[in-house]
């Protein structure tokens, strides 16, 4: 029943019930409003689910070989994180730039007091946080398949590990979205397009694994390679890949290249999408 209250006549008027109030235009609600949008996506579901059970099929190949825990995780991060991960924050992308044009939400969004560079970092924020539940969940399929094994070792860097592989994959993800934003091509182009994106990257790095050329070597996927093979090459049991492996980077110098790449992109992203929508 809608509220009513006395105007200035005398007369009580109804409030009107569709009014967003104030409060709602806070990041936190608009975060919460992107993912409704996405709880009614099944494929979300079934990516997490697919992180979580990707580990265990190399469980069983590895087994075999005897191999520690840090490998198998490495495994999974060489083959889920920086081929699949990237994929998957591009189609959740796409879900939630295209769904406001598809519906015809776009113009009542606009109508209402929020600014457009708030509806982008709610989205933002949100493939940010599905970034972080990707490499967790994978996280926890390979102690999982650890526990087939029966063979931990190094868990506290992996856990480490897929903290900084979340955030620098989200980081990696964010030139899609800048031409997801500027070229607006619809579901099938953008899709095959991040696809490749993702395919590319992944191949660069995973063929010239033992020397990325420049300036392919600076490419986002690359660098998140570099990165964790940087970190994970001084564990113990992976001393020997110091002299098998010619990293362009440090894993310091990687991972500030990615932050600054990243902050290029939200600041293009941030302009294009306000832009695209004058």
């Amino acid at each position: 029943m809608p509220s009513t209250r006395s105007s200035g006549t005398g007369r009580p008027t109804v409030a009107n019930p569709y009014r967003t109030p104030v409060s709602a235009s806070g990041i936190a609600t608009l975060v919460a409003c992107e993912f409704a949008k996405l709880k009614r996506k099944k494929l979300v579901l079934a990516v997490l689910a697919l992180a979580l059970l990707f580990p265990l099929p190399l469980t069983a190949v590895m087994s075999r070989d005897q191999q520690v825990f840090l490998q198998l995780f490495s495994a999974n991060v060489y083959f889920s994180e920086l081929l699949f991960h990237p994929a998957v924050l591009g189609v959740v992308a796409v879900m939630l730039f295209f769904q406001e044009e598809d519906n015809g939400t776009m113009k009542n969004l606009l109508a209402v007091p929020i600014s457009r560079s708030r509806l982008l970092a709610a989205k933002l924020i949100c493939i940010f946080i599905l970034s972080m539940a990707y490499s967790l969940m994978n996280l926890a399929g390979s102690l999982v398949g650890g526990l087939i094994v029966n063979v931990y070792s190094d868990v506290s860097l992996a856990c480490a590990l897929a903290f900084g592989v979340g955030v620098l994959i989200f980081l990696a993800t964010l030139p899609v979205i800048v031409v997801l934003v500027a070229m607006n091509r619809g579901y099938v182009f953008t899709i095959i397009a991040i696809v490749l994106y993702a395919l590319i990257g992944w191949m660069i790095w995973y063929v010239n694994i033992r020397g990325v050329p420049m300036p392919l070597a600076l490419l986002p996927v690359p660098l998140v390679g570099t990165w964790f093979l940087g970190v994970v090459q001084h564990a113990s049991f992976l001393g020997y890949l110091g002299e098998l492996l010619a990293l362009p980077f440090s894993p310091v110098v990687a991972a500030v290249l990615l932050v600054a790449e990243g902050a290029i992109c939200c600041a293009a992203a941030v302009w294009l999408y306000g832009r695209a929508r004058e």
